[in-house]
């Protein structure tokens, strides 16, 4: 529950009110997206999505930001 915590502490806010929040995860030797939403304005539900359901925007920060590399970006693309 802790590490879930911190992602969504960390996590990015996409447009006004921040109803959905990004973020990377890792498990092992893999790398996955998380997207948390807001339910009931009060609690974050957080899921794992594709590359294709993170909005390019935030997709590019955590590039930037370093918390996701360009080779991963660019695999998570391709559907690998």
């Amino acid at each position: 529950m802790e590490v879930v915590q911190g992602l969504l502490e960390q996590a990015l806010p996409e447009g006004p009110g921040h109803k959905s929040l990004y973020n990377v995860y890792r498990v092992d030797d893999s790398v996955g997206l998380a997207k948390f939403r807001l339910e009931s304005g009060i609690t974050y539900h957080g899921y794992p999505v594709s590359a294709s359901e993170v909005p390019p925007d935030i997709l590019k920060r955590l590039v930037e930001e370093g918390r996701l590399k360009l080779t991963e970006y660019q695999r998570m693309l391709k559907g690998a």
